[in-house]
Formats: structure tokens, sequence, C-alpha cells
């Protein structure tokens, strides 16, 4: 606060420099007149003092210690303010630098608040950086999607005896997720909310519950298609259990295991000559002569101990936004070698974002060459990392560009056709208003253009409408779509779920993190072999049987399921994690998965004929028509979708849509359940061999292969249920025959034993990845089995192993 008085502040500036003791090095006095001024309140003096501080400080003078202030006289506050008036508006001067409190994770909140780890500062508070998915609630980071105590935003409990199921609060879990129990210290990764919370995970991507619940993946590793992998940025791919950038990594360029040879580097995913772009070749070695101090603007152009390379140019100093580390001039919120400092380098893998060392690149940026870029816009990597776009070049919607096309005009760095556009008609922001249109770039009103809109447009009202899209006119001028509608071909559609995207023609709605037709966007298809896991295409996960175990002390019988309304030998079987579904000769009955003795009485359901079992997503299916019929046994018919049904037999809503029908004739068909794939055998009719379906995406493919699997002689029918397995490139179906249980290869029919036992008439196995037991249908007691069964219709279930390979 400034006196009122001049006066007073003239005798306050008199008892402050008359306190000053002489500077005993200051034969002169000059220390005493630099202090004086530069504690003087009078602007021109503090002016004046900048400039003699500079002259006395080459003539040998410094100030002398600042003496202590007098308790009873007011501070001058404009002192404080000045000494920080060197800081752009919004920051504050920190020992002797300038910080910005709501960002600065070194000063945050307050100077020399740091914060710890790989905390950031966010509205000057320190907050986790959480891995993609997750969000920061309090100090931990949980996903939302499936933590009962934050259940679609912080905070958000779900009531006792539900689940957060995909942000929702729910009594089950959604199709495609397993619930599974978290371990302590954290539901989905976080710390301190204490274990023992049901979470409905994807074992396809969870690392804690990868495959399985409770299988964790280690540090440095992701859960990816059920499986872990080496956890890698995006932009990069796992090669022989590390990291690598197939744009630019000359080890492994284009696909992994390709190594350019000799002065060979790769740009873009092809081995090509010299350096990559932006680097030159000086004494055999690629450098950037941008900011190599050996080699600054040219080869061999070397900056002194005291400069550093800036720009190809030597400097003494870095610019604003960088940091001097030894010699080189490095920016602290992205360098990994000095992420927040110099020296503080991050683990391997790691990014540096924002000063702090976090496992991937936020949303939309790509990692290029260590740094997170947008190549959507930057020119040294646009559309691709390492593609730089030339000199006077501009890099736009990832493609460079040196002018725009005839008769378009760059407009807030995009081109436009000026002559049509209405947002910019004739010149950039030269917008048409209401009941107008750009003809010639010339705004003009509807009537005096020549046939009124452009088709397919229609004029409704004064207004150019395209009645495909048109909210307010739906497939013709008025027809207004309601409020939770919107307009998709000229048709009023209902909005899709949360999470799913309108693709295609059509406008279906998809979840495009998982459609394999539409992975990350709509029209990006997967190849043959791959999957689509968080909007990415990834290969297929494996899966395969280890083991499959009949010591009788390990099995369970259960009781005559002929008896309990199930009928004479059925057909179909498959178990998930809690229940068992056999299909008789008239009806669908349930079993608990876990232990079939203790089973004593079943509810009869419908004749559920073609089931079949992801057991990735832990879900049981009815392969159905499109009227939701599943066909009898022996019945001629077309395969359209596949219903989900919970632990009562009754479809859940759950729909699964085959990319393309599937024609069962008659009765000689097999249906195999897998991890994240079922596999279909036809014996006969226009779809005779074998299909894959992929789960949940519903995508048909044939596969090679027509040799039938053979079946027991004694199996009262021809349809058979097995399980399906991938490992090695190759799929493979294992099911009961004459030996025990086998295994056959698809595409050639090579078979291998993987269990030798009689099964008498039997032709169902089934198995559950969850509960790792194997299950088969059989009429009357197998020697091996446990005694004590007399004539009927039994169910035996015993203990199996499986791998992710």
């Amino acid at each position: 606060m400034r006196f009122a008085d001049p006066s007073v502040a003239r005798d306050q500036h008199r008892k402050r420099t008359e306190s000053v003791p002489a500077n005993s090095g200051d034969t002169d006095g000059c220390g005493r007149v630099c202090f004086a001024m530069l504690t003087g309140h009078d602007s021109s003096l503090r002016r004046c003092a900048l400039a003699i501080t500079a002259l006395v400080a080459l003539a040998g003078c410094s100030p002398p210690a600042p003496p202590q202030p007098d308790a009873n006289v007011p501070m001058d506050a404009s002192v404080s303010m000045d000494a920080a008036s060197n800081c752009p508006a919004g920051q504050s001067s920190c020992s002797g630098s300038c910080a910005d409190l709501q960002t600065d994770r070194r000063n945050c909140g307050a100077c020399g608040a740091a914060c710890a780890g790989a905390s950031v500062c966010a509205a000057g508070r320190c907050v986790p950086t959480c891995p993609m998915g997750q969000s920061a609630c309090g100090d931990q980071c949980v996903s939302t999607a499936s933590d009962p105590l934050n259940c679609g935003a912080c905070g958000t409990r779900c009531p006792a005896g539900q689940v957060c199921s995909r942000g929702v609060c729910d009594v089950v879990c959604a199709a495609t997720l397993t619930l599974c129990t978290a371990s302590s210290g954290g539901a989905d990764g976080g710390a301190g909310d204490g274990g023992g919370l049901e979470l409905c995970v994807d074992t396809r991507t969870d690392d804690r519950h990868c495959g399985m619940c409770g299988r964790s993946c280690a540090a440095g590793e992701s859960c990816v298609g059920g499986s872990c992998q080496v956890r890698c940025a995006a932009g990069q791919t796992t090669c022989s259990g590390r990291c690598a950038n197939l744009q630019s990594d000359p080890q492994n360029c284009g696909t992994c295991g390709m190594t350019c040879t000799g002065t060979q580097s790769c740009v873009s995913g092809v081995c090509r000559a010299g350096c990559p772009m932006g680097q030159s070749t000086c004494s055999s070695a690629c450098v950037d002569l941008q900011n190599d101090p050996r080699n600054c603007g040219s080869c061999a152009r070397a900056c002194t101990a005291s400069q550093v390379c800036q720009a190809g140019v030597c400097a003494t100093r870095c610019p604003a936004s960088q940091t001097l580390c030894t010699d080189r001039c490095v920016d602290s919120n992205t360098d990994t070698a000095n992420c927040g400092g110099c020296g503080r380098a991050c683990a391997a893998g790691q990014l540096c974002i924002a000063g702090a060392c976090a496992n991937q690149c936020v949303m939309g940026n790509v990692l290029c060459a260590g740094r997170c870029v947008d190549t959507s816009a930057d020119p040294r990597n646009c559309g691709a990392c390492g593609t730089s776009c030339p000199a006077g070049a501009f890099c736009s919607g990832g493609a460079c560009a040196t002018s725009c096309t005839a008769g378009a005009m760059m407009c807030g760095g995009t081109c436009v056709d000026v002559s049509s556009d209405n947002s910019h008609c004739g010149a950039c922001m030269n917008a048409c208003g209401a009941g107008r249109s750009c003809v010639a770039g010339v705004c003009q009103t509807l009537a005096m253009v020549d046939g009124g809109c452009s088709p397919p447009s229609l004029l409704c009202g004064g207004t150019c409408a395209d009645p495909r899209t048109s909210n307010d006119h739906c497939g013709r001028c008025g027809n207004a779509c309601s409020a939770d509608r919107t307009c998709v071909n000229g048709a009023c559609v209902a909005p899709c779920a949360a999470g799913e995207t309108r693709c295609g023609a059509a406008g279906t709605c998809t979840d495009v993190q998982r459609d394999s037709r539409n992975c990350g966007r709509c029209g990006v298809s997967c190849a043959s072999g791959e999957s689509c896991v968080l909007g990415a295409c990834v290969p297929d996960p494996s899966f395969r049987m280890t083991m499959f175990s009949n010591a009788t002390a390990d099995c369970r019988i259960s009781p005559d399921v002929q008896a309990m309304a199930a009928g004479d030998q059925g057909s179909g079987m498959v178990a998930v994690a809690s229940t068992v579904f056999y299909n008789g000769d008239t009806s669908t009955v349930v079993l608990p998965a876990l232990d079939l003795a203790t089973s004593t009485a079943v509810s009869p359901m419908a004749n559920y004929e073609q089931l079949a079992a992801d057991l990735r997503g832990n879900v049981a299916y009815v392969m159905v028509t499109a009227t939701d019929t599943s066909l009898s046994f022996g019945a001629s018919g077309t395969i359209t979708q596949l219903r989900a049904i919970n632990a009562t037999g009754a479809f859940s809503g759950v729909r699964v849509m085959l990319s393309r029908p599937i024609a069962f004739s008659g009765s000689n068909y097999g249906i195999y359940s897998g991890y994240g794939r079922i596999i279909v055998y036809m014996g006969a009719g226009a779809d005779m061999g074998y299909w894959q379906i992929e789960m949940p995406s519903g995508v048909v493919t044939r596969l090679t292969g027509s040799t039938a699997p053979s079946m027991p002689a004694g199996c009262e029918r021809t349809g058979h249920w097995g399980i399906a397995e991938f490992f090695g490139g190759d799929q493979h179906i294992v099911f009961i025959n004459s030996t025990g249980i086998v295994r056959q290869r698809v595409r050639d029919g090579m078979t291998t034993t993987l269990l030798t036992a009689g099964f008498g008439d039997a032709c169902t196995l089934a198995f559950s990845a969850a509960r790792n037991r194997w299950f088969a249908q059989y009429e009357a007691a197998p020697s091996w089995a446990p005694m004590g069964m007399g004539f009927g219709e039994f169910i035996v279930s015993c203990p199996g192993t499986w791998e992710l390979p």
C-alpha cells in the first residue's frame, strides 16, 4: 500500500537509506548509492536504478545486504509488485522464475508445492496421471465403467447388491463382461478403495483380470485380446518383447523383424537409403543439424562450450519454453530424458507429458520419435510419423499441401471452394444468411438460383435442407424428428446407445471399439485373423486346452437329467461360470457348474437346440433365425443372429447379428465354443464346411478345411458340440470320439488324442474357462466315473486347464 502523504514516503525512504551501513569493500560509496536508488519510490528513480545497477556491477560494486524491515513501518506493496512485474499475466514469481500455479507440477497451487510421482498439476491441485480408460477420482485412478463406488462419474455409488456395468448400476454384468472380485488395494488399479468389490470387467483388456479373473499382467505389460503383452505407447508395436515404431525403427521397419541394412534408414515403414527425414549425414553418422552442437547448421560447425545449437544457429541461451540440459536445449514438458527437469528420465516405454512420465499419448495424438504429436496438423509428422512436409508446405488433415486447388482458398487452415461455400462465399468468413445461397462466389436469394437448391437438398421454408440428414425435414419438408430421434437416410431413427456410432449406408449402430468391420471408425475393416480391441485391429487371441483330467476323485456327476424333463439323449450343451445348459429331446435344463452333485431340482425351459458360448466373454447364446426361433433337431433353416441367455435360460436382450447368415441343413452339424470365437461345421447343404463367428462382433468367415469330425459309433445323433481353439495360426476343434477326447486341425483334419477314455455313445463336450472344468453328456456311468449311477442320462464334470499361448 502506498502512503497518502508524500512527506511520509520521503521520511521512510530517508530512514531506509540512512540505516544502510557502508560496504567495507566499497570505498567510493557506490554500493550505498545503488541500494538507495533501488529502494526509492519514485518511478523515474527505479528506471534509473536498473541502468545504474548494470554499470555498478561492471565497476565492481555490489549492493549491500538489505536492511531488516522496521516492524513499526507498513510494508510498501509497490516493491513486491514490482519484483513480480516481469512474469506474464497469470504467472507468479517462485524462487526467481515465473510459474503458472495452476499447471506447474513443481509449484502446484503455491510456490514450492511439488506434485509427487507421476502426478500432474491441474487447476492448482496435484492429480494422478491415469491410464487411458480411467479417471482421477480424488487421489486415485478408477474406471468409472466398472467401479461401483464411482459408477459413471466420481462419487456415484451403486446400491447394495448391484454392480457397475459400463458406467450404469445394474443387477448383472452386460454381455461380454465377466464378474470378478477386486484384489485388495483398488477396484481397478486405484489405491485403497477396499478390496472385495465385485467388478464387471472385460477380460480381453483388463490388466488385473487378463483372460480370466485374478490373472494380473506384470509391470510394463497390458492385456490385449486376453493375453498379457509388453505395454507399448500409441503408434508402437510389440516386437520380440520390446516396443518398436514400425514407421521409423530400422530393426523393425514396416513389420517386426524387417531390418534395414547398411546406411539405410526406416522412413514411413520402408527401408530407404540415407538418413531419416530431418537428419543429415555427417562423418557417416545421421545428425539433426537443427540442434546438434557439434554440427550446428552444417557438418563440423561446432558451437563453443557456452553455446547451444538452436534452429541450426549457435546461441548463448535457450528459448523461453526450453531448458539447457548439458549442451542441449530441451523441452522438459516432453523430453523423456529430462522430464520435468534435467536428468529426470522416464522409464522404458513411457512418455513425457506436461512434465510428467506417463504410459501413453492423449487421445488424438500419436507417438513419433518419443513425442506425442497431432499427425493431422504436424508438418514434420504429417499423416504418419516421419512424413515431413517440404519447405513452404503446411499439414492439413494429415496431408501436405502448398496451396489450395484451383477455385479454393485457405480459410482458417482449411481449403474451401469460395464459389459455393455458404460460410466463405467469395472470400473467407463471408457467410450467406438464411434464405441465401452462394453461387459463383456471390450470396444470392434462393429465388435467384436456377433450379433452387442443389440436389439432393430441397427448398423447405426458404432454406435448403438435405432430407437424408435434416432433423427438421427428414425424408420430406416439414417432417421433423422428435427430440430423441435422429434423421438417418431420410428416416427418423432412435439414437445409438452410449458408446455406439452409426456406420454404413444403413446407419447401423455399432461399437467402433470392438467391431472388426468398423474398427476405430466407420469403414475400417480388420484383416482375416484379426479382431478389433479398443478401436485397433490386433491379432486374434490364441486359446489352447492343455489338460483334460478324468481322475475319479476330482470328477462330479449330475442326477439323471432325463428324469428332469430333458428327455432322452440330447445334443446341445454349453458351460459358463455358474451355469451349464443341456438340451435333451424335449427341453433344455439348467445345472450349477460348481458342483453338479448338489443339483436336485432343475427348471425346464424352451428346447434350445443350437447352443453356443463365448468362453472369453463368459456368455451363453442360442443361435436363432430372424424370428428369434431355435431350429429343432433335424430341421433346416437359416441362422441370422445369436441371442444371449441368462442364468434362468431367458433371453437377456443382448443380440449378436451375424455378418452373413448360415444355412443349417438337417442334423449333420457341429458347434464348437471358443475364446472370442465360435466354429460351426455344416455337413450338408449350401453352406457345407467350416465357418467361424468372431465374438462379439458377429463377423462370419469361411475356413479352409472340409474333413468331417469323426464321432463315436454309438452317438445317437449326428449333431455334436465341443470346443474351438486357435493357436499357431490354425483353428482346431476339440470333441469326443471313439478314442476319447481328441483335437482336430480344421484345415487338414490332422487329429491328436488329448484324453484316452471311454464315453460310450456320448457326443457332447463343453468347457468353462471360468471354472477350469470340462463337461460331457453320457448314457450310464463310464468305468472311470464315480460309481453308483444306474442307467439314464447324466452330465459328468472333471478338471481341465487352458492357456493363451
